[in-house]
Formats: C-alpha cells, sequence, structure tokens
C-alpha cells in the first residue's frame, strides 16, 4: 500500500541526492580553486571572456555589503528553513522539487564557507575586456538556477503539468514499494 509516508520519502530522497551532488561539487571546486591559484590572480580559460579567478567574498550576491558576516549567517539559515517549509509544505512537482533542492544545496555551500572562513569563495569569472559580470561560484550559480525554475515553473507549468509531476512521484513511489 503506498502511503503519504512513502511519497514523502520519495521526494527527500530526491531533494537530498540534488542538495548533496551541489554541495560536493560546490565544495571540490572550491577546494582545487583554493590550493591552486593567488588570491586575485586570474587563470585564462577561454580567452578574456572566462577566467578562474579566486576571490573572497565578505559581502552578499553581487558584491552587496548590507551587514557583517553575521548577518549575511543568519540570513542563510533563515532563507535554507523557509525553503524547506516551503518543500515540506507546499511544492511535490518534479521541477519545484529539484528548484528547491539546487536552492537549498547552494545556501549550505555558501553557508559552509561563512562558517569555516567568514567569506565565499569565489572564482568564476566572465566578462569581455574590463567589463565583467561579479566573480561567482558552484553554489551561486545552483540558486540562479533554481531561483529560474521556479519562475518558470510558476508561470509557464499548468496545474496539469503539476498534477502530471505529483503522478509520476506516486508511480516512482509504487515502484520503490515494489522494490523494498
Amino acid at each position: 500500500m503506498i502511503t503519504l509516508k512513502k511519497i514523502f520519502k520519495n521526494r527527500i530522497i530526491k531533494a537530498l541526492i540534488i542538495i548533496v551532488e551541489v554541495v560536493f561539487l560546490d565544495r571540490i571546486t572550491k577546494s582545487i580553486v583554493s590550493q591552486g591559484l593567488i588570491p586575485n590572480k586570474s587563470l585564462s580559460v577561454i580567452g578574456n571572456f572566462f577566467k578562474v579567478t579566486l576571490v573572497f567574498n565578505p559581502g552578499g550576491v553581487f558584491g552587496t555589503r548590507i551587514g557583517g558576516n553575521i548577518f549575511y549567517i543568519l540570513a542563510a539559515i533563515l532563507a535554507a528553513l523557509i525553503l524547506v517549509v516551503w518543500f515540506l509544505k507546499k511544492k511535490t512537482s518534479v521541477a519545484h522539487i529539484t528548484a528547491i533542492s539546487l536552492m537549498l544545496g547552494g545556501a549550505i555551500g555558501n553557508l559552509i564557507d561563512r562558517i569555516r572562513i567568514g567569506k565565499v569563495i569565489d572564482f568564476l569569472d566572465f566578462g569581455i575586456g574590463n567589463y565583467r559580470w561579479y566573480t561567482f561560484n558552484i553554489a551561486d550559480s545552483a540558486i540562479t538556477v533554481g531561483i529560474a525554475i521556479i519562475i518558470f515553473a510558476e508561470l509557464f507549468l499548468s496545474d496539469h503539468d503539476n498534477k502530471k509531476d505529483q503522478q509520476e512521484i506516486f508511480n516512482e513511489t509504487k515502484y520503490l514499494e515494489k522494490i523494498e
């Protein structure tokens, strides 16, 4: 018999896999860059368009400096808690599970930096000539992709699509029940 508990367990497993993958990729890339580069020195990957540049960001997104490290730690924890509550109470579609998991993984990745060293390690540096985008990392990318998926899902996925996703989760849970 398929229970709500099994469906919930399946959602949690999917989410945890995505979260762990994001945190792992974020940590491993930050470790490689931190050990291999000198801060503020660039390694050209694709000419001047894409460089790997090790920087330490004590502020927030896009270099904002609203408060100190404690402020950003508390903000990240609050954001993560809101995402967890949203995940547990509201959203079951594959798009929402994926998006929330990406955002949680990214928040955790950057939170680890803030707790460990008081700033976030950034290294992905894109631009043309002296016109550069803000340097960012894998965690930032996961958060941004998660936000884009949420916006897309809310604007373009109909209730029919969400019900289809819920049915898919139900079918996967049924499959899991058979193999247990």
